[in-house]
């Protein structure tokens, strides 16, 4: 017979959840880690792209100043080469996501795979927000000064 974790809740919302991460609205779930929620804050860092459009540069600046001593099927390779780097660029990012207390992860994912992560993030955040601060006015009834005589 398994035994239930005590520490984990049982029925808890999922924002998102794919084969290598998971937004729930008490952690987010990695590969290799999991981090509170509350402390966490993560960011698409595009540092594939901007690799991939100096190595394509490079190689179309190669291509330009040496066309004269390029094959025509070497050519062709190195364009091809060249889209596909920046096909890369453009789809792959770097995920990076930090807590309070855990060591930064740094994680390569398709871009709109880490924008759904984030959108997921936000969403549980804004949904813990509310379900701190349902059921009426909260701190504004402390501060009624109608009572308030001179």
């Amino acid at each position: 017979m398994t035994q239930k974790n005590p520490l984990k809740p049982e029925h808890t919302t999922v924002f998102y959840r794919d084969r290598r991460f998971r937004v729930t609205a008490a952690d987010i779930a990695t590969p290799n880690s999991y981090f509170p929620l509350a402390a966490t804050t993560g960011k698409i860092r595009r540092d594939i792209l901007y690799a991939s459009v100096v190595f394509s540069g490079l190689i179309g600046v190669s291509l330009w100043a040496y066309a004269d001593l390029w094959r025509f099927h070497e050519m062709i390779i190195l364009a091809g080469i060249m889209i596909l780097s920046m096909a890369a660029g453009l789809n792959l990012s770097l995920f990076e996501i930090n807590a309070r207390g855990f060591s930064s992860r740094v994680y390569v994912a398709r871009t709109s795979t880490i924008r759904q992560v984030l959108a997921a993030i936000m969403r549980a955040r804004a949904a813990a927000w509310e379900a701190d601060h349902a059921g009426g006015c909260g701190e504004a009834a402390q501060f009624d000064n109608t009572s308030h005589t001179e």
